[in-house]
């Protein structure tokens, strides 16, 4: 039994050892199964706000957050931000994030970008790409172990093993046609959406998330910052689809927070100011934050 144990112990240590070389070293054979950094380009975004403090906004949330808000539009306006969206980010992951780095940051308010999509989401995407992009802590390890899933979890060590290691690769703030902004926004070369038509359907909202959600919120709001909840605009066939948004409109105001929905506040016409059915051209961006700084008449924002 001594003897099995022994070599059952070489031989796990003898794969993981060429597992690791594989993820390294062999990016055409093992590393097909591990997440690349996407379009969020949210290595910039987290290397920006290790070196950040004491701001007037915060935004959170999705590519609905790192692809609506565009900090140099606030700071036309006399407000500093930074942007701490990612691809479909959940707010599994926005929890991990505010816990980390709120403190430092130490903005004046929060918006928490709060689309139904966030809330129906599993977070395997968005833990990959904060696993890939943020320094691996203890709360990201348990994160991605609680998700069940192969690739994320060949994310996780591969990304360990390139920071152990200083093996991060090199990247450019532009990637095809998407462009990296100060301040976590990433501008997307000009292009234009159609008129489509959706069949009917409704969010299906996860409880976990939900869960996540609120204890982000009380978190923040412990911290003696307050929190606007915006729901930025999608596309008018695509959200007129769904037919229980009442319902997540209803579910954000329960907690009390102020809650704009701008698909039933500003008019944008599917055809001109997005780029796809759910996210704003640069046109759309700059009419929505304009809009958002007009409400706010620094009482939304910054009060």
């Amino acid at each position: 039994m001594k003897a099995f144990l022994t070599e059952l112990t070489l031989f796990v240590l003898f794969a993981l050892a060429f597992y690791a070389v594989g993820l390294l070293a062999f990016p055409s054979f093992l590393k097909r199964n591990v997440h690349q950094s996407g379009n969020s380009h949210f290595y910039f975004t987290l290397k920006e706000a290790k070196l950040t403090q004491g701001i007037d906004l915060l935004f959170l949330g999705s590519s609905h957050t790192y692809r609506s808000f565009d900090p140099r539009i606030f700071k036309s306006a006399g407000i500093s931000s930074i942007n701490l969206g990612s691809s479909a980010q959940t707010p599994m992951q926005t929890q991990i994030l505010v816990n980390r780095y709120l403190t430092q940051l130490n903005p004046k308010k929060v918006i928490f970008e709060v689309n139904p999509l966030i809330f129906s989401l599993d977070g395997v995407e968005s833990a990959m790409e904060l696993t890939a992009n943020d320094t691996i802590t203890p709360s990201i390890v348990f994160m991605v172990a609680g998700l069940f899933n192969l690739k994320a979890y060949n994310t996780l060590f591969n990304s360990w093993l390139r920071q152990a290691f200083h093996l991060n690769s090199v990247q450019k703030p532009y990637r095809g046609v998407n462009t990296y902004i100060k301040g976590g926004f990433v501008e997307r070369k000009m292009s234009y959406f159609h008129h489509k038509t959706y069949n009917s359907q409704r969010w299906l909202i996860k409880k976990e998330q939900v869960k996540y959600f609120t204890e982000t919120l009380a978190y923040i709001q412990n911290k003696g910052v307050s929190v606007v909840l915006v729901q930025a605009p999608i596309t008018r066939d695509l959200y007129n689809s769904y037919k229980n948004n009442l319902e997540f409109d209803n579910l954000m105001r329960s907690t009390r927070l102020p809650y704009y929905n701008f698909n039933n506040i500003i008019f944008l016409d599917d055809s001109l100011h997005f780029y796809d059915g759910h996210h704003l051209n640069q046109k759309g961006v700059e009419l929505f934050n304009r809009k958002l700084i007009e409400m706010s008449n620094g009482s939304i924002l910054l009060r």
